[in-house]
């Protein structure tokens, strides 16, 4: 069974699931108004994903105003998806099964309050017991926000860590211009320091820039990347890997 109620330690420093323990990604900020001298982020900006290019603090104060909490499960049903019921599960906007690192299906949830995290995490996959392994709270968006702007029709996920003290620096060095495929990214609080999303026309051009894509990129320490596969959900619809998203 999962555990519930008193059997979670919450705590603001991580996000990992340990056993019957998760540490809770540290709480939302309150949605802050924009510093003096600049903008607030025009609500198309927001809807589309894309940090406004005038606003310097436009990813911390996007990814302070976000919902969204990226989770990580372990051995889920490889049916995950298919039996996965959107209706049941309206804070999901994507859930989908990777291939390449320990981790077998991750999902951005959008939860209002982070304490309600648990029991939405947990609701999602059908077996076995207490598969969720990990989360991570974003705190800066990259040039694009995870899951809400640019996509591939194949895509994945990577996640970096980075050397102590450099980790806006190297979140800032990831875009457009350096990482072939790149889609979007976060610094998160959690386990690791950002989160990447990668993909590429075709499945070789996905893998070779999942592989390869953070080369240059200096003051990267380790980096952990896996592919979606097959069948995933993206809000409000259920696609195959491979498909054009409309």
């Amino acid at each position: 069974m999962h555990p519930t109620g008193a059997e979670y330690l919450i705590s603001p420093i991580t996000g990992s699931w340990k056993g019957k323990f998760f540490r809770m990604p540290s709480p939302r900020p309150a949605p802050c108004q924009a510093a003096p001298g600049m903008r607030q982020l025009s609500a198309a900006e927001a809807k589309g994903g894309v940090m406004g290019e005038t606003d310097p603090f436009g990813g911390v104060q996007q990814a302070a105003e976000s919902k969204d909490v990226y989770v990580f499960y372990t051995g889920t049903n490889p049916e995950l998806v298919d039996e996965f019921d959107p209706d049941a599960n309206p804070q999901l906007r994507f859930l989908g099964s990777m291939e390449g690192w320990r981790y077998s299906a991750m999902a951005v949830v959008e939860v209002e309050n982070l304490y309600d995290l648990p029991g939405v995490a947990n609701g999602v996959p059908s077996s076995p017991d207490d598969p969720v392994e990990d989360a991570a709270k974003p705190v800066m968006y990259g040039p694009r926000v995870l899951r809400s702007s640019k996509h591939y029709p194949y895509f994945g996920f990577v996640r970096v860590s980075a050397e102590k003290g450099r980790e806006v620096e190297v979140l800032r060095a990831i875009d457009e211009d350096s990482v072939s495929g790149y889609a979007a990214s976060a610094l998160v609080s959690g386990t690791f320091h950002i989160l990447v999303e990668i993909g590429g026309d075709t499945l070789d051009e996905m893998r070779n820039n999942l592989a390869n894509g953070l080369e240059g990129i200096d003051g990267i320490v380790e980096q952990q990347g896996a592919e979606v596969v097959g069948l995933y959900y993206y809000r409000p619809d259920k696609r195959m890997v491979g498909e054009n998203e409309a």
